[in-house]
């Protein structure tokens, strides 16, 4: 019985846990002078540029497009910044979990309160049956469990390769940001671009921080393992 009821916690933990891993968050906090718009302020931008009557046709068509690219990576970095706070509340609950399994663990196995010996021969098989359908119930457990560790372990994996990619691509953002814009580019395009880039950077450190707290989840949870 004490087996089951760790490997029922560790399920239920890892069901949690595996919800979450469908997708990969932020190392440094971007200086305040160099912050993306808020929301509010590229849906004012955009409408300024939409209702411009002096740029360009291409000019124009150009920055509408950063602006709503810039919104779309606004979205995927609030959306990071959900998860990364996610896995870090869950990680946080690891401790009490885990004590909660040890304690119980710990605690003296309970006196039978029936003596077989004083049983009919129908409780007694319904004894026996009661006692066939928990160890099924902890080898579903088991096998269910093992399934879980072979997925978390792949999803490690995972992590790590989509933390150095997102790394490498905001390396690029970054360069991109630095570069000097192209000559006698419409500066309302060359704002534009610059808010898109500035929110992609946002979105990329976001992911990056998400990856980096639900690794540090997956880590913790082995601690419950020992407890198998």
């Amino acid at each position: 019985m004490r087996r089951c009821f760790v490997l029922s916690l560790l399920l239920q933990f890892t069901v949690v846990t595996l919800a979450w891993c469908q997708t990969p968050a932020a190392t440094d906090s971007t200086p305040a002078a160099e912050s993306a718009p808020k929301s509010s302020g590229l849906t004012a931008a955009l409408q300024l540029i939409e209702s411009a009557t002096d740029m360009e046709a291409t000019a124009k068509t150009a920055a509408v497009e950063f602006y709503r690219q810039a919104q779309s990576a606004q979205e995927a970095a609030r959306a990071f910044q959900e998860k990364a706070a996610a896995f870090t509340k869950q990680t946080d609950a690891i401790p009490q979990q885990l004590q909660a399994a040890k304690d119980f663990l710990n605690s003296p196995l309970p006196e039978p309160t029936v003596d077989a010996a004083q049983m009919s021969l129908n409780e007694l098989d319904n004894t026996v049956l009661q006692k066939q359908s928990g160890v099924e119930a902890a080898r579903q457990e088991l096998n269910s469990r093992s399934s879980s560790i072979d997925a978390r372990a792949n999803r490690m994996l995972k992590i790590q390769e989509a933390t150095t990619n997102a790394s490498t691509r905001l390396a690029e953002v970054e360069s991109q940001l630095a570069a000097a814009p192209p000559e006698k580019e419409d500066a309302r395009v060359t704002a534009a671009r610059n808010a898109m880039l500035q929110q992609r950077r946002e979105a990329l450190q976001g992911e990056m921080e998400s990856l980096k707290q639900e690794n540090l989840l997956l880590t913790s949870s082995s601690e419950l393992l020992p407890l198998e």
